[in-house]
């Protein structure tokens, strides 16, 4: 988003615990079949949670440029530090997210979409003060 564009270059679709992008199928396996990447289900309480282990460290980051993998470095400290499974769930299924079925794919600009809320009694009756002030029905 802040880059005006995906950093992954990816087309992402709607799925049930969030956006992904559409190939991440194959790539999942194929990072899983070349040992890149190891994949263990941990009993967390009384759920069930999979974690993705590196194999090796990320030596080329020539296919991503310098701002890019600094965006990317700050979402995984932000999400590790200030995120559960369950919170960051919450942040992904945002109005974006819920606009497409699932499968579909998320169209890139639906990330400015945003649903207004209420106004809560206090903006209520400072609006209602600042009509009266500008002689407003």
């Amino acid at each position: 988003m802040l880059r005006g564009r995906p950093i992954t270059g990816a087309v992402y679709v709607q799925e049930k615990y969030g956006p992904v992008p559409r190939a991440i199928i194959p790539i999942h396996d194929e990072l899983v079949s070349g040992g890149i990447i190891r994949i263990t289900d941990d009993r967390q309480y009384d759920y069930i949670s999979t974690r993705f282990h590196a194999q090796r460290p990320a030596h080329d980051t020539s296919f991503i440029d310098a701002e890019d993998l600094r965006i990317v470095e700050h979402w995984i400290e932000t999400i590790d530090k200030d995120h559960t499974a369950g919170s960051i769930s919450e942040e992904s299924h945002d109005y974006a997210w819920e606009i497409a079925a699932m499968g579909e794919e998320l169209p890139y600009h639906a990330l400015f979409a945003t649903r207004t809320r209420q106004p809560d009694n206090q903006e209520m009756d400072w609006a209602r003060h600042r009509a009266k002030e500008l002689d407003l029905p």
